[in-house]
């Protein structure tokens, strides 16, 4: 018994779309696989974006701190400056004034070594 022609064209028709229903089941778990990929590849991204900002974050505050202290260290040299020259002009005034006050300190100054 022969088959019809209608129905050789329907049974290529039915494969060719069985054919394509796989085809496109494949490509979609190849499409959810990427999918996949593509969100962990993001997750992962901001997660670094996140510890990227939390670092320059810390960043900001540490060179906030050493430039305060910078700025504390500065004004203290200044001031110690300030002081050991007027303490260097009292001295010179000092031993111009009353050079034999230099003689006693060093006289002090042996005394103690002697000992």
């Amino acid at each position: 018994m022969m088959k019809p022609i209608g129905a050789k064209k329907n049974k290529i028709w039915a494969e060719s779309l069985k054919k394509q229903l796989e085809d496109k089941a494949e490509q979609d778990v190849v499409e959810k696989s990427e999918l996949a990929e593509i969100k962990r590849a993001a997750n992962l991204g901001q997660k670094m974006l996140t510890k990227a900002h939390v670092d320059l974050d810390h960043l900001r505050e540490s060179y906030s701190e050493k430039l305060a202290s910078e700025t504390v260290l500065v004004d203290l040299v200044k001031e110690l400056r300030e002081k050991l020259t007027l303490a260097s002009k009292y001295y010179y005034k000092l031993q111009q004034e009353h050079p034999e006050l230099l003689g006693a300190t060093e006289q002090i100054s042996d005394e103690k070594r002697g000992q």
